[in-house]
């Protein structure tokens, strides 16, 4: 089988860089193509309906996903009609509900899910759900919701450090608040205080990790940075740490999967929509400078691991479902 796969892969972003490898992994039996390896354009926005037929006519399924597909507006990026002439599947999707709504971009997404040949919809929580079910109420027989593709992925094994360790993971910015400056600032000088040792931890590779260190050097926390040539790396750096901030999304995903207490530091609809999921709204402090959320790294959270081990089995249950049922369709 040759499964083509489109998303944000190859640009060094560690979570779209996680589920590339989570599916390379998934359909090792399968030959796993991405749009640049077909057209030679690492985006399908920049591309022309010639190349995205080219790109399906070397192709036996389709599977788009994870991350934040859906945006509902501005430029188009995946919602094509070239690309509806072989089985689509979407998985790990989430609504960009952020960012506004423009009429005539949401026009052409709704188009494309009710297309028969798109034979699965599943999204990463219930918001983008009932946002999906509210705009086409027609898919909601092939619309799942699933958890987040990067839990699925195996924990690693690492040696946690003597002196317990608390990663702050930042993330350029378009604007450097001076309230959001502050308030990071006051997270590394409480722990150092209580004797951690403190690391900023850049969760990039490849051109990513060029703009979270002009981030860095913006944020100026002057403790040590942590920079990485994998994403491996980023993975183990992360499982060594006692304590997570984090202004990624699969920083807070990976952290929390390793039984890591992260706290997210943004508060756009993804952490917002897991963060309530698993109940620790209390660990969703977003950029206020008033809060710190201070936490004890040794204190005991067996309820919350055993809820995040539940969500990694329904994670790796819900992608064999996947993949039995691309399987099933490319056979027909």
């Amino acid at each position: 089988m040759k499964l083509g796969i489109l998303g944000y892969f190859g640009f060094g972003n560690y979570g779209d860089e996680l589920f590339h490898q989570v599916w390379n992994k998934e359909f090792s039996d399968a030959e796993v193509i991405t749009f640049e390896e077909v057209t030679g354009i690492p985006k399908c926005m920049h591309s022309e309906p010639a190349d995205r037929e080219k790109f399906v006519d070397n192709i036996d399924a389709l599977l788009i996903g994870g991350g934040d597909l859906i945006r509902p507006q501005g430029k188009i990026n995946y919602w094509y009609k070239e690309l509806l002439s072989k089985p689509v599947f979407l998985y790990g999707i989430g609504v960009a509900t952020w960012l506004g709504h423009e009429k005539k971009v949401i026009a052409q997404i709704v188009e494309f899910l009710k297309n028969d040949a798109v034979k699965y919809i599943g999204v990463r929580d219930i918001e983008s759900y009932n946002w999906i079910a509210k705009q086409a109420p027609s898919v909601v027989e092939k619309l799942y919701v699933t958890p987040d593709i990067a839990f699925s992925m195996d924990r690693v094994s690492v040696q946690k450090p003597k002196q317990k360790r608390v990663g702050i993971i930042t993330r350029h910015q378009k604007n450097y608040e001076p309230n959001r400056i502050e308030q990071m600032r006051k997270i590394v000088d409480i722990y150092v205080e209580c004797g951690y040792e403190v690391v900023e931890i850049l969760a990039s590779t490849g051109p990513e990790k060029e703009w979270d260190i002009e981030g860095s050097r913006s944020w100026d926390l002057k403790i040590p940075v942590k920079t990485f040539e994998t994403d491996e790396e980023v993975t183990k750096a992360i499982a060594e740490c006692s304590l997570i901030y984090s202004m990624k999304f699969h920083g807070c995903v990976v952290g929390l999967a390793h039984h890591v207490p992260t706290v997210s530091l943004l508060k756009t609809d993804k952490f917002v929509n897991l963060y309530k999921y698993l109940r620790l709204d209390t660990w969703l402090i977003g950029g206020d400078k008033r809060k710190i959320k201070f936490e004890k790294p040794e204190s005991p959270r067996p309820q919350l691991w055993n809820n995040i081990d539940t969500l990694i089995g329904f994670s790796r249950s819900s992608l064999l479902s996947l993949k039995l049922q691309i399987t099933a369709e490319v056979n027909k």
